[in-house]
């Protein structure tokens, strides 16, 4: 059997480098046009100015396909670890139910 929770566990870890990534790249956008705009409006001021806003609609857009899945880790990831852990713990303690169901029916027979 494949071990998803280890997939998805390597996913979480990606997605959140990810995220990690571009809002502190964002954050660096947004104070490289906070600066550029309190300058005087040359025409270099003005070309990079475009393209820090269109990065920053770029980042952004990113940011914001990522941010659910971010969320989704974040708060429900620990419930997600708990029932797992449960459902292991159930699935031994059936195991030994089992291996015990066996031993008193090989004494009986």
């Amino acid at each position: 059997m494949r071990n998803f929770f280890g997939e998805i566990e390597s996913l979480k870890k990606q997605v959140e480098e990810d995220f990690d990534y571009y809002n502190t790249r964002q954050s660096m956008i947004y104070k490289r046009i906070k600066l550029l705009q309190g300058r005087d409006l040359t025409e270099e001021n003005a070309a990079e100015l475009e393209q820090m806003l269109k990065a920053k609609r770029e980042v952004k857009e990113r940011v914001m396909q990522l941010l659910p899945l971010r969320d989704m880790f974040k708060h429900e990831w620990t419930d997600v670890c708990d029932r797992l852990k449960n459902a292991e713990e159930n699935r031994k303690r059936i195991q030994d139910e089992l291996r015990q169901a066996r031993l008193l029916e090989k004494e009986v027979v």
